[in-house]
């Protein structure tokens, strides 16, 4: 009967192949394609591969599948059952690169943009089977998707925010043209966050039609990421600086400001947890539980160049490269001040083994580090009850028993 004598792992997900002579010409899905060396079929080993530019541009997630817009691999699911290692399900290609994608919270479709179709819905009842139900074209590029009880946002370069509704057939139509540069958005219900390089942070308010009502500017500087939640909206300017507001029913209230000191690259907010993605200082988790005093609970240096994040069950994944990264998040560390000067941690029972530096980080961003500061071990065993002697008389003694 045929048998397994050697195998090869590759990046992406194989699904076919041709052979000639010894080489193995491999399509690997998001991977790209691989010429892999079967002289030894025993050890097979990577001759040379090609790869078009199929980065991860944006991440979303909906129940526990990652959905990524894959530039020129089109979207792509991931299982995220175990977050440190999110499986691929499914794909699809899309003519162009998709630039995002949203899945919607109350329907069973996610939406996706690309430079050159325009707006896409995809039925992802089946997060094992999405397939294609319609598409709009759009004048212009396509950049940023959005979703919320059944209107569409999409921002495109050309500075313009179109709206769309879809109905009970899946077709789109196009309510609204608004003249606004958008650098993202968040929208809940009747109220849509806008950031804008050139018109700061705005908030708008959206009528039962769908039809976006005058604008109200919550910051004159330039904004050009945002983070958000039920309570928290977060955003990032220009000046290396993380904004925090509350949300209350009469609209926002200023919290506090965070100056990372470095390029923000993304945001995400939940519950009181801030994480904050910069160029080269890594992942920055803030705890926001007092709004007055934000503070920094770990840092996680960068290992690659990673353009954007999304939070997940405790665990952040990152986009930028051809696949998703991931890490879980450590837990928060419990901490007092005594006195004008002294600061007291309690370190979590479920920290997990391993070296750790240890930082103080100011609101201005200014920071001092200690490398190597903490060692968390296995505890010592205790003297054995049993020795290795008394083991093997009792091993004897079992033997004469048989």
């Amino acid at each position: 009967s045929p048998q397994i004598v050697g195998s090869y792992d590759t990046k992406g997900s194989a699904w076919g192949a041709d052979i000639d002579g010894n080489y193995a010409y491999v399509w690997d899905w998001w991977g790209g394609v691989k010429v892999i060396d079967v002289t030894n079929p025993a050890r097979p080993t990577l001759k040379s591969q090609y790869h078009a530019n199929s980065k991860i541009n944006k991440l979303r997630q909906k129940n526990n599948f990652i959905y990524t817009a894959n530039h020129a691999a089109g979207v792509q699911v991931f299982d995220a059952n175990n977050v440190l290692n999110p499986i691929w399900s499914t794909g699809t290609d899309v003519n162009g690169n998709v630039l995002d994608v949203w899945p919607s919270d109350g329907l069973p479709l996610l939406f996706a943009v690309s430079d050159e179709e325009g707006l896409l819905v995809f039925d992802i009842a089946d997060p094992f089977y999405i397939h294609l139900l319609s598409k709009q074209r759009i004048d212009g590029t396509a950049k940023l998707v959005r979703e919320d009880n059944g209107h569409i946002f999409v921002a495109t370069s050309q500075g313009e925010l179109l709206v769309f509704t879809i109905d009970q057939e899946n077709s789109l139509s196009k309510k609204q043209t608004l003249r606004l540069d958008v650098n993202d958005l968040w929208v809940d219900g009747n109220v849509l966050y806008v950031a804008s390089k050139t018109e700061g942070l705005l908030n708008l308010i959206i009528d039962h039609q769908g039809k976006i009502e005058p604008r109200k500017k919550l910051v004159d500087e330039k904004v050009y990421i945002l983070g958000a939640s039920e309570k928290y909206i977060s955003a990032a300017t220009v000046n290396y600086g993380v904004d925090i507001w509350e949300r209350t029913p009469r609209g926002v209230k200023p919290l506090a400001n965070i100056n990372v000191a470095d390029q923000i690259l993304g945001l995400a907010i939940q519950d009181t947890s801030l994480l904050v993605l910069t160029s080269k200082r890594g992942l920055m988790h803030f705890d926001i539980s007092n709004s007055d005093l934000p503070r920094l609970n770990a840092r996680y240096p960068s290992t690659d160049n990673y353009s954007d994040i999304l939070m997940h069950n405790n665990a952040v994944f990152f986009a930028g490269q051809d696949t998703i990264a991931s890490v879980q998040l450590l837990p928060k560390l419990q901490w007092k001040l005594i006195g004008d000067n002294k600061l007291r941690v309690s370190l979590p029972e479920k920290l997990p083994i391993g070296n750790y530096h240890l930082s103080i980080t100011d609101l201005k961003g200014n920071e001092n580090m200690w490398p190597n500061a903490l060692s968390v071990q296995l505890k010592k065993s205790g003297k054995p009850k049993l020795s290795i002697e008394d083991f093997q008389k009792l091993l004897e003694q079992h033997r004469k028993n048989q």
